[in-house]
């Protein structure tokens, strides 16, 4: 289990996130921590329950020179889509998307 403490819109709160989408069990979402694939996942899993009517799809930019892609931060996405704070814990690992 995953708690969440967000504030999403002005709107503070606590939720609890039981699994996670792709992740399959406890050992393969501990082994994940501090990727940026996690992140993104927590990000996504918690707007699905906050705003399910969002989709959480980020947005692919590419630069003008050269065709390089940018890569779009977890803090960034959070922030995109109106979360102003986002931290996650599994038991004692804190996850600051967005402190």
């Amino acid at each position: 289990m995953i708690k969440v403490r967000y504030e999403f819109k002005g709107q503070q709160g606590e939720l609890e996130l039981h699994s996670l989408t792709n992740y399959q069990g406890k050992k393969e979402i501990l082994d994940s921590i501090g990727t940026s694939v996690f992140e993104h996942t927590i990000i996504e899993d918690t707007l699905k329950q906050l705003a399910p009517d969002v989709a959480p799809t980020p947005e692919m930019y590419a630069c003008e020179r050269g065709g390089e892609r940018n890569v779009i931060s977890p803090s960034s996405e959070a922030n995109r889509f109106g979360f102003s704070m986002l931290v996650a814990q599994i038991h004692d690992e804190i996850i600051s998307i967005v402190a």
